[in-house]
């Protein structure tokens, strides 16, 4: 049997046995662990330990949207490139369409095929949903990064964050 000897919530030492002003304690119990005057707890890790798994995990966040980005999106039928550049040049074409009075567009997609003589209301259904495509992406990510930043966040907390999962 092992007791711990607490010290304001904190554990301060750790015998083998029992002893007055002791508690009882498991074996998992060491120096620095936390009691609240009925269960022990790890302590937190260090600040700098918490901010290098939130780096870490946050990175990977990120690797993961952009890995959906480059998944394209079919819109329309036509499977699209979603990359920031493509989606651009894809808003750059269509403007100029429009600049033009054009009635159609010709699009390239995600495999560099090229749609002929899309029409413009078409065309234009398929930038605002690359661009809302894009949106939700991002939100995602900025949603997961506050989420993981969070200051009371727990490692366990941050290591089980998923793309998948809803925080």
């Amino acid at each position: 049997m092992r007791s711990a000897l607490i010290e304001n919530g904190i554990v301060t030492n750790v015998i083998i046995g029992e002893m007055a002003g002791y508690i009882p304690c498991g074996n998992d119990v060491g120096n620095g662990y936390l009691y609240d005057g009925a269960v022990f707890s790890a302590p937190p890790p260090p600040p700098e330990v918490l901010a290098e798994e939130q780096e870490k995990k946050c990175n990977n966040m990120k690797g993961a949207m952009m890995s959906q980005i480059l998944e394209g999106l079919t819109t329309n039928g036509i499977l699209m490139d979603c990359s920031l550049a493509n989606a651009s040049v894809f808003d750059l074409r269509y403007r100029h369409a429009v600049d033009k009075s054009s009635a159609t567009m010709n699009i390239t997609d995600y495999n560099n095929d090229t749609h002929l003589a899309v029409p413009i209301a078409d065309a234009l259904a398929m930038k605002l949903e690359i661009g809302d495509h894009l949106v939700a992406l991002d939100d995602k990510w900025q949603a997961k990064r506050t989420y993981i930043n969070d200051a009371s966040r727990t490692i366990a907390e941050v290591q089980a964050v998923t793309w998948g999962s809803v925080e």
